[in-house]
């Protein structure tokens, strides 16, 4: 009986590491997801950056201005904007006074 009181216990303990590692596992993933959303680079050691550092024959550096956030300002303007707070005029008005530029609703073609 303590045998197979003892071995219930194991399993149990096996099946809640398990659990934890996959927590840590998956939390893991998010960090470095969104790592790479705020820096737009993947996470690499220093060897695999060196070697990825290297120039290539055919890269070009793009610069088309992208920000892949939007500041603080500009969120409060959209959130007042799709709430239907304030009218495009108004939006246009609040970006001006803020020196801002209009974030914009419409989708990317």
């Amino acid at each position: 009986m303590f045998r197979k009181h003892r071995d219930d216990l194991l399993d149990a303990m096996e099946r809640e590491r398990a659990a934890w590692k996959m927590v840590v596992t998956v939390l893991a993933d998010q960090v470095e997801f969104l790592r790479y959303q705020v820096t737009q680079t993947p996470h690499m050691s220093p060897a695999l950056r060196d070697l990825a550092e290297q120039p290539t024959m055919g890269a070009v550096p793009v610069d088309d201005g992208f920000r892949p956030y939007l500041t603080e300002d500009e969120e409060e303007l959209l959130a007042l904007r799709i709430n239907d707070h304030v009218s495009e005029v108004e939006l246009r008005k609040l970006a001006e006074e803020l020196d801002i530029p209009v974030p914009s609703l419409e989708a990317d073609e």
